[in-house]
């Protein structure tokens, strides 16, 4: 009675195992589809500068559970107040998969992750733009992401994984004015 006992005993612990990493890979499955969480935010978010000083704002990346692989990310701003001279790839996206393109008005490139097998998971660094400053403002100037951003997940098949943006303020002044009030401007 014993011996048919542990072969029951054996048979159920055989049956557990597979069982058991049949049901761990499933739910490794349901993470790799997380619903879209990923975000954009341009750092700074307010800037002031002179007509003509140059600045850069770098887009910022939080993948949140995403495992991201492509970002196409388009910015519009006023083309007679702004000028984007350069847009390139940031730390975390060595791939360029679309040249970025400048000038007044809109600016845009597309990234890509090193491959699908090392996706881009964390927050930092997508992109960085470099700004010219045309005319002065009387109010800041909005440089923001347009509606055509997207972001693209592993596993998430064409759906935009990209949830929120946060926008950069830029004020310009005519150069006559003091930049040391604000505490953004640079001597």
């Amino acid at each position: 009675m014993k011996k048919i006992v542990l072969i029951v005993v054996a048979i159920l612990i055989l049956l557990a195992i597979p069982a058991t990493v049949f049901l761990v890979s499933q739910s490794q499955e349901l993470r790799k589809r997380a619903a879209p969480a990923t975000t954009l935010t341009l750092s700074p978010t307010s800037v002031t500068k002179k007509v003509g000083e140059k600045f850069t704002l770098e887009v910022k990346i939080d993948t949140g559970e995403n495992q991201v692989v492509t970002a196409e990310i388009n910015l519009t701003f006023d083309p007679e107040k702004l000028e984007a001279k350069t847009i390139k790839n940031g730390t975390l996206f060595p791939n360029i998969l679309s040249d970025g393109t400048v000038g007044p008005g809109p600016a845009s490139i597309q990234v890509g992750a090193p491959n699908t097998a090392q996706p881009v998971t964390g927050t930092g660094t997508a992109a960085v733009i470099e700004f010219m400053p045309l005319a002065s403002t009387d109010t800041p100037v909005s440089v923001r992401f347009a509606s055509t951003t997207f972001v693209g997940g592993l596993g998430e098949s064409s759906a935009n994984v990209l949830v929120g943006t946060t926008p950069a303020r830029v004020t310009i002044s005519d150069g006559t004015q003091s930049t040391e009030a604000t505490g953004s401007g640079s001597l």
